[in-house]
């Protein structure tokens, strides 16, 4: 039985149907023994206790500027430490955690993409390769996307958006990441940067993509 402690009691760590809270509750290996937030309404929870008790597993479930803080303190005190993405908010603080928990012999996964989270990507990454659904490629890519959440389909706002003042998670790299893993293209990784983003606003200063002429669903750069 491993013993798990949760730091972040948002969306993510504790509220959606998928969230860290489901799953470890759900799994009959695990024994949630504390959760914590700075919010200490959401923290006090009957029947959990501290956050100073020693557990094997911790999920880092806070914004992105929490991370390294928190990965440094937990890194001598579980086997184990599960953080949401992006792993930091630089190279710097993404190296110094992974030197620590090296260092303590900790285990650090990033939980960077949804391919493995949810069956319904299995199942479409088997429908894709089988040819009976080649269409969905061209629907997910520039009409209404099957595979996207139904929160960002149902709207006539734009499906891609990349904020140039938070760009720490546009939707487009867990997008191209599904696409690479259900076509099997081999490509190894998918990333993003700042450089791309302005490449990609260059791209997009045709004219029909401009004004009144953008397309529903499209891609925004703001």
């Amino acid at each position: 039985m491993y013993r798990v402690g949760i730091v972040g009691l948002g969306r993510i760590g504790f509220e959606f149907e998928d969230s860290h809270f489901i799953a470890y509750r759900n799994n009959p290996n695990t024994q949630i023994v504390f959760l914590y937030d700075c919010n200490l309404e959401k923290a006090r929870w009957r029947g959990y206790g501290s956050i100073t008790d020693e557990v094997d597993i911790v999920s880092i479930c806070t914004p992105p500027e929490t991370h390294c803080e928190l990965v440094l303190q937990f890194a001598s005190r579980t086997k184990a430490i599960w953080c949401e993405k992006p792993i930091a908010m630089n190279l710097d603080e993404a190296d110094k955690m992974i030197e620590v928990c090296k260092e303590n012999n900790t285990m650090l996964q990033i939980n960077h993409q949804r391919r493995w989270m949810r069956p319904k990507f299995k199942f479409s990454r088997g429908i894709l390769n089988s040819g009976s659904h080649a269409f969905d490629l061209v629907n997910f890519l520039f009409k209404d996307p099957s595979i996207v959440d139904f929160e960002y389909i149902d709207t006539d706002e734009y499906i891609f958006e990349f904020n140039l003042t938070h760009p720490e998670e546009p939707l487009l790299p867990k997008a191209l990441d599904h696409l690479v893993w259900c076509l099997e293209t081999g490509n190894q990784s998918i990333s993003s940067g700042e450089d791309g983003r302005e490449a990609l606003r260059q791209c997009l200063e045709f004219e029909e993509l401009r004004g009144k002429n953008e397309r529903r669903n499209s891609i925004r750069v703001i």
